[in-house]
């Protein structure tokens, strides 16, 4: 059971991952197209963040799974602290990238808008960050 959890947690972590990367570079294509062909790539964009999301909740759930037999050693992994730091600020920053991009449909803010570039790198950046702890703390 643990190698399937294991499976669909990198399964997640594969989605959410790819799908921010796709946001960044659909973004930048934003910046360099039409305004007609922006409002249709800005129609699509939320449908990746929301990827993000799935991605994230699976790596969610199957990480509470996994973690089962650590809980209680829990206090000498100080890189698990970093990951699970870095993970709930992954999540903070995708949901107020969400609002962000919510407000960029409605027209209120453009897509290229500096603010979403931030949190979208930030985003990516904390990503980065959390696989580089599990993958230090349990190499």
């Amino acid at each position: 059971m643990k190698s399937i959890m294991l499976i669909f947690h990198f399964l997640g972590l594969a989605v959410s991952l790819g799908s921010i990367i796709t946001f960044l570079v659909m973004r930048r294509t934003c910046s360099k197209v039409t305004s007609h062909e922006s409002e249709y790539l800005l129609q699509n964009v939320r449908r990746i963040l929301r990827l993000t999301h799935i991605g994230l909740g699976i790596m969610f759930l199957t990480g509470g799974y996994l973690m089962t037999p650590y809980w209680g050693s829990l206090a000498q992994m100080p890189l698990l602290h970093i990951k699970f730091t870095a993970f709930i600020f992954w999540y903070g920053t995708l949901v107020a990238l969400s609002i962000y991009t919510k407000k960029a449909q409605q027209s209120q803010l453009k897509l290229c808008n500096p603010r979403i570039g931030f949190l979208s790198f930030i985003t990516l950046i904390f990503g980065l960050i959390a696989v580089a702890m599990a993958t230090l703390q349990f190499h």
